[in-house]
């Protein structure tokens, strides 16, 4: 599998999920991932599959990159402040 790289554009709502940075070819595609405008996403550099993301709607939400219909995990205690 080839490195993964997390991008949050055109629609500020939805995950894309890239095998390249140069290229952009998209492998994922996360709809509607959080309710409001995702801020951040991260790989777990110890289990290639999985992403953290967290966004305005004060959720972080963890995905198996696997199977991207629902989070594995959402917490909802999450501030930006």
């Amino acid at each position: 599998m080839c490195p993964q790289h997390a991008v949050a554009f055109p629609n500020p709502f939805t995950i894309f999920l890239c095998c390249s940075s140069f290229s952009l070819s998209q492998i994922y595609c996360i709809e509607n991932a959080h309710g409001q405008l995702v801020r951040d996403l991260d790989f777990n550099p110890n289990k290639q599959y999985y992403l953290a993301s967290c966004g305005d709607d004060c959720k972080v939400k963890f995905w198996d990159t696997r199977n991207v219909t629902e989070p594995v995990k959402t917490l909802e205690e999450h501030s930006h402040w």
